[in-house]
Parts: structure tokens; sequence; C-alpha cells
């Protein structure tokens, strides 16, 4: 399986140009930080990895013979310290919070592995996806997990605002994109684009890469589109036309043209 395609960019401001042959540049993809290796082939060296640091907190549990805690009174509620320092258990060490986590949907969902697919390529190589891909509403991402990134790319300036950074900043500039999109991320799903980022796709021949890319973006406009379809369906049968027959032409002129965009767009596949 091809690796990912998005570029480890060079720590200081020298970076390569890109390698002929395979993907489109050897240096132009990036690596999981699984063995302290660097983009740049040194050993060492920092870079993120979607890991966020967290402690492992101690929990504390009653002896049966304690007594049970005093009732809550609100009339002797202590005053609150903004600054204050967490709870502390034995030794000093605080008592970390559980970290939040985003549900990752099922990898046996054919639609969801399609939303997957497309926001890797709009991550690894957005110069090649197609401008589709910035009028799909919210609503395309069946999957919570892959709406948020969604949302977080659109936040980063969507894939419009990656062509012009890439465009503009060369190879290494796809760095810069993954890691503006981080930063727009909820921190649930920071450490999913990391994985999205990293993730090996399933073509990587220069020449069929502009047709995977439009490919996925397209089954997406699809599947959107049907689903409107199946909604303005059941509202028109559940219209009276006798009652409210303005209404009824106007939604019925809606279902038309939706279902002209369908047909449209399996022609042009």
């Amino acid at each position: 399986m091809p690796a990912g395609r998005v570029a480890a960019g060079r720590a200081s401001g020298g970076g390569g140009g890109p390698a002929g042959g395979g993907s489109r540049a050897a240096g132009d993809r990036w690596q999981r930080r699984d063995g302290g290796g660097r983009g740049d082939g040194r050993p060492g060296g920092g870079r993120w990895d979607g890991r966020d640091g967290r402690r492992d907190g101690r929990s504390q549990d009653r002896r049966w013979d304690e007594p049970p805690p005093e009732a809550y009174d609100p009339g002797h509620e202590p005053p609150h310290d903004a600054g204050a320092a967490a709870p502390t258990g034995p030794g000093g060490e605080g008592t970390a919070l559980p970290a939040p986590r985003m549900t990752m949907p099922d990898p046996r969902d054919p639609v969801a592995a399609t939303e997957r697919r497309a926001l890797e390529a709009v991550l690894q190589m957005p110069d090649l996806v197609p401008p589709e891909f910035d009028d799909l509403p919210p609503e395309a991402f069946t999957a919570p997990a892959y709406r948020a990134v969604h949302a977080a790319v659109r936040a980063a300036g969507g894939a419009a605002g990656a062509r012009t950074r890439v465009g503009a900043g060369g190879p290494g500039a796809t760095v810069g994109w993954v890691e503006a999109v981080r930063e727009e991320a909820a921190a649930p799903v920071r450490s999913l684009v990391t994985q999205l980022a990293v993730a090996p796709l399933p073509e990587d021949r220069p020449d069929r890469l502009p047709t995977y890319a439009r490919g996925l973006v397209m089954a997406l406009v699809e599947l959107e589109l049907t689903r409107r379809i199946a909604d303005l369906r059941g509202r028109l049968q559940r219209m009276d036309a006798v009652q409210d027959p303005d209404g009824y032409r106007a939604l019925a002129a809606q279902l038309f043209d939706e279902e002209n965009r369908r047909r449209a767009l399996r022609e042009s596949a």
C-alpha cells in the first residue's frame, strides 16, 4: 500500500525539490513519529504527532469505615479561585480529567470510507481536489468525526485556500496546510487530522491522482444529492396539492432540478 503524499517539512529554511517517479515527490510525505525519525532523514528532531501528553491521575477510593462526605451547602460554598491549583492526591500529583474522545465510524461502512478517503485527499493533495469539495455542506459527512474534520478544513480556508497556499509555497507548504487544519480542529479530532494526513493512499500514480481525487469528491456530491431528493420526495408526498397548489408546484420544480443535477453528474462520470 503506498504511503501518504503529504510532505514532512524541514525544520530549517532549506527545503528539497520534488523527486521524479512514484508519488509526486519522495520527500513530499508525512512520517509518523514512531521511530524518532525526522522528515529530513536525520534522527531526532521535534515534530507534531497528534498526541497530547497527559499525565494519568490516581483515583482514591474511600474506606468503608470512613464517614460519608458532608452534604453540599450553597450558603457555605468557598469563593472560587480561577487561578487555584487542581486537586491533588498523595505525593502532590494532580488528578487528570479523562481525555475527550471522538467515536470513530465503522470502517466497514462504505459511505464513511468514502468520506474518510476524501478528507485524506484534501489534506495530502489539496491542489488536486476539485472545487466542488468546498460546496459540500456539513451534512454531506454523516460520520460525526469526519464532519468535525470537514469543519476544520473549511475553517482553515477550504480546498481553495489550500490550493493557494500550496501553489505559493511549494512542496513543503502542504505541511503548513495540515498544521493549519489541526489548529482549527477541536481537541478530540486533532489526532484524527494527523492520521488522515499520513494515511497511505490506495492510488499514488501521478497521472491517476487527479481522477482519484475528483471521483471521491463527486461521490460525496452524489450522495448528498440523493439525500436531498429523498427528502424532497417525502415532503412532496405529504403535501396537499389542492390546499397549497403553488407550494406543491414549487417543491416539485425543486425536486426536478435536483434530479437533473444528479443525472448530469452521473453522465459526466
